[in-house]
């Protein structure tokens, strides 16, 4: 549980940074072409809504049955999008790129509590859109 309070209090610190998601939507657009393709002309305000949506969704909760069906329900999305599975992947490390810059508290095992709060639903992100 300590792991995920620690966790949350870094989501919170960046959330409430308002250059946070801007940030990690410039790093993750830049990427990869093919992000950039897909998402480079999409209305900027739409897309950081998503992105805030979408780092609510993927984190831990205490039902994992119901979010391993959102997890699975947001994949087929990704999916019908053709979205590549290796760009989850890149969506994380752009996340922690983020995360590092404003997080003043960021420091590698706090990059690793992230990785693993994270890492089930990345999985199954990759696993359910190939």
């Amino acid at each position: 549980m300590e792991k995920y309070n620690l966790y949350q209090d870094s989501y919170q610190r960046c959330i409430g940074n308002d250059d946070f998601l801007p940030f990690f939507y410039s790093l993750f657009i830049n990427a990869d072409v093919v992000v950039r393709d897909m998402f480079g002309s999409a209305d900027k305000k739409q897309q950081m809504r998503t992105l805030k949506a979408s780092l609510a969704m993927i984190q831990p909760t205490q039902d994992p049955f119901t979010q391993e069906q959102l997890i699975k329900s947001i994949a087929l999305r990704h999916k019908k999008m053709n979205i590549a599975p290796h760009l989850f992947n890149v969506w994380f490390d752009c996340l922690m790129q983020a995360v590092k810059q404003h997080d003043p508290q960021y420091n590698d095992d706090l990059h690793a509590i992230w990785r693993e709060q994270l890492d089930f639903g990345i999985k199954l992100m990759t696993k359910e859109s190939q």
